[in-house]
């Protein structure tokens, strides 16, 4: 396993797990390295996210492992889990090996300590239920017996294998499934005592390019048809979603979700087809305009995507699958009022005739960046989209006036309700090109309104 990890790692990682290994050594404890990081590793892939599990006493260890190392912890002990945080930001995850209970479908598990055997059972899929034995204490001498640590009986000096003695322990045929390309769940129950195993599979699936084996699949639309994502919170659902999201290629996986029907047990009447998701496909494109560029390198991607996936429900279902994926209050705003601005801005691109420059700078500016991407998207036609790129290209940089009240003030004008008359006039000479500068603009006021007293209250 060595040699395989260093040619997918860098030596920092090595390193760590070396010193993971040490410490299980020294504290009589075996110690793992499970899931995702051994997944990628079978696959030829680094995967920096390493989860160690523990034999033992696992906040324990984890305290132990970051006195050594000098890195933050940040205990879970309802999981015993422990987040160790170092100075430069990575992070390890330390878990007591454990076994579940589900009280209830959908609920979270009840959590005793176990074996590596019961840890490696509860996980989702096969390919995700690998681990690499990092350290095995050897059994003591019968003259040894009663100096074996507290909680490990029958321990004495433990070995602590080298890097080319570490172990990969397959005890659910991952590796097999990894060959075969293939998403398999542990146990028949599994997506009902967990339904974020839904979303999990899509993900995975098409992630890794793999396919569900056929009792999987099964079990999952099973899981569907009994309404099981119901037992879930908005708040795990919308975590799984953003998770897809964040996937590199989402798209895939969101059509594997609407084929297999998962927005809709999400919420009734929630169903995106074919056509949306090329206008999806067009978000991932606005890279290519060198205009629009501009605008989505500043957007939130996954507010945008969140704000394309809810765009093709009717105002009342919109807002109730909001509801039922309970996102932070603030992105709830937010993506309220992107939706009404996109409505609002793409019914003035509509208009007949067409809006004039003046029309299209007050119909955009002040739109959230995406609101903008989602509407040059969404437009429809190429002239739409057209004077959202005209806005970006032409009108946002002109369309800031330079010269304020004071500055009318200067110019022997006295305040007032008609100081609007002014602005409006210098922006539009601005949008239309006449004026470009501050020197320009108070020109034009002297030109236009000679007579002060023309605005005067």
């Amino acid at each position: 396993m060595r040699k395989l990890m260093s040619e997918c790692l860098p030596a920092r990682s090595l390193e760590l797990l070396d010193q993971v290994a040490r410490l299980g050594g020294e504290r009589h404890v075996p110690v793992y390295v499970v899931g995702g990081f051994v997944r990628d590793l079978m696959l030829g892939a680094g995967n920096l996210d390493i989860d160690v599990v523990v034999e033992g006493n696992g906040l324990r260890f984890a305290r132990e492992l970051a006195a050594r190392l000098g890195a933050g912890t940040t205990p879970h002990p309802r999981f015993g889990t422990t987040v160790l945080t170092f100075p430069d930001g990575s992070h390890l995850d330390v878990a007591t090996a454990r076994r579940e209970t589900y009280r209830q479908p959908g609920a979270l598990p009840d959590v005793k300590p176990g074996t590596i055997a019961e840890d490696m059972a509860r996980r989702d899929f096969s390919i995700n239920s690998l681990a690499i034995r990092l350290s095995v204490p050897e059994p003591l001498k019968p003259d040894e017996k009663d100096r074996a640590p507290v909680g490990n009986p029958g321990l004495s000096e433990p070995h602590c294998p080298s890097g080319e003695e570490w172990e990969l322990i397959d005890l659910n045929g991952g590796v097999r499934d990894l060959q075969n390309k293939t998403i398999r769940i542990l146990h028949d129950d599994s997506f009902v005592d967990d339904p974020t195993r839904i979303f999990r599979a899509v993900r995975f699936e098409q992630r890794l390019g793999f396919t569900m084996e056929k009792n999987t699949q099964e079990k999952l639309k099973q899981a569907l048809r009994d309404q099981r994502v119901d037992r879930l919170s908005g708040h795990r659902v919308f975590n799984e979603l953003i998770a897809i999201l964040e996937e590199p290629d989402c798209l895939n996986s969101l059509r594997r979700m609407a084929a297999l029907e998962i927005f809709q047990a999400v919420e009734r009447g929630w169903k995106l087809e074919e056509p949306h998701f090329q206008v999806l496909e067009n978000l991932s494109r606005l890279d290519e305009d060198p205009v629009l560029k501009q605008v989505a390198d500043q957007q939130d991607t996954l507010r945008t995507m969140l704000l394309g996936l809810l765009w093709p429900l009717a105002e009342a279902l919109f807002h109730k699958v909001l509801g039922r994926l309970d996102p932070p209050g603030k992105l709830r705003v937010e993506l309220t009022r992107d939706r009404q601005q996109v409505l609002k801005i793409l019914e003035g691109l509509a208009r007949q005739p067409a809006v004039t420059d003046v029309e299209l700078y007050r119909l955009m500016d002040g739109v959230s960046p995406e609101s903008a991407c989602w509407s040059a998207v969404a437009a429809g036609d190429e002239r739409k989209a057209g004077l959202v790129r005209r806005f970006f290209s032409v009108l946002r940089p002109r369309g800031k006036v330079s010269l304020t009240g004071q500055d009318l003030i200067r110019l022997g004008l006295k305040p007032g309700p008609r100081f609007q008359e002014v602005f409006e006039a210098l922006l539009q000479a601005r949008l239309e090109g006449r004026v470009g500068s501050r020197e320009e603009e108070e020109t034009l006021v002297r030109e236009m309104f000679p007579d002060p007293d023309r605005i005067r209250n």
